[in-house]
């Protein structure tokens, strides 16, 4: 059940003792991705959206997920349940020690902040619990590919079990011939493929059979072609006509251009369903 009380304010403190910078004392669990190890660090607060800032006065961006923020159409003095359970959540794992970053050190993203995977004081890795307890969802975004099949299947895990927002109708699963009307939000969308062909070495998929009714993913020629890096897309690589009549997931913006569209960035956006190893039950 979901708490309906606000937290007391839009972060949740957590402060803890120590200097970053010491040696490496936080276990690396054994599905966290082979990354650089950044370094060990306090953490001051968890933020309402995500963001762990450290004692340093830096901050950090999780990696490769999203947690569920208010929407948009929503006054911005009505609470979002959860929204809040997310955060509460992620500070009950932040705390208790120091957490460990792994990543590109110098990588951050567009509001300047560091972007890693986290661990947890008693080597936990922060994304795909969070993911697993149905927290969060995996991201659409380039820089999340480090870890994609564990955290996807994390994710799925929650789904199929119902729990956090996967409880919620705002993040159900959606149907193509729904997206006309969520033009404007991140969305995860399952159809079949009703066509596939290449325009100018791009790959454009049609989950229907109207253009302005059904959703169209655009894949660039760029990420089309590392394709044959993903088992599960490989197959398709050099002949994506084969795609027709394939079941898939799309997770990503939903924009809009004759209908509703979305763009692919990195190939672990899609997921076949059916026909390759990556088949799951939702």
């Amino acid at each position: 059940m979901f708490l309906r009380r606000s937290l007391p304010s839009l972060s949740v403190c957590l402060i803890l003792a120590g200097q970053p910078g010491w040696a490496q004392s936080v276990p690396a669990p054994s599905d966290l991705p082979s990354l650089p190890f950044v370094g060990e660090f306090p953490v001051q607060r968890v933020e309402a959206n995500g963001v762990v800032d450290l004692t340093d006065g830096s901050r950090v961006s999780l990696a490769g997920i999203e947690l569920p923020q208010r929407p948009l159409r929503l006054p911005i003095d009505t609470p979002w349940p959860a929204a809040e359970q997310a955060t509460a959540a992620l500070g009950e794992l932040a705390g208790g020690g120091p957490v460990a970053l792994y990543g590109n050190g110098t990588a951050t993203d567009r509001y300047g902040r560091r972007s890693a995977q986290v661990v947890t004081a008693d080597g936990r890795w922060l994304q795909t619990e969070l993911l697993r307890r149905g927290w969060a969802r995996v991201a659409a975004t380039a820089d999340s590919r480090s870890g994609a099949a564990a955290m996807l299947a994390a994710e799925a895990e929650a789904r199929r079990a119902g729990r956090g927002i996967w409880r919620l109708p705002d993040y159900r699963v959606r149907r193509s011939d729904e997206t006309p009307r969520l033009v404007g939000s991140i969305q995860l969308v399952e159809g079949r493929v009703a066509s596939s062909r290449l325009i100018k070495g791009d790959l454009v998929l049609h989950l229907g059979g109207n253009w302005r009714r059904s959703l169209t993913v655009q894949v660039p020629r760029a990420v089309f072609a590392r394709f044959d890096d993903d088992p599960s897309l490989a197959p398709f690589g050099a002949d994506p006509r084969r795609m027709t009549g394939r079941r898939l997931r799309i997770r990503g913006w939903i924009g809009k251009t004759v209908g509703p569209v979305v763009e692919v960035i990195r190939p672990e956006q899609i997921e076949m369903l059916d026909g390759t190893n990556r088949a799951e039950e939702r």
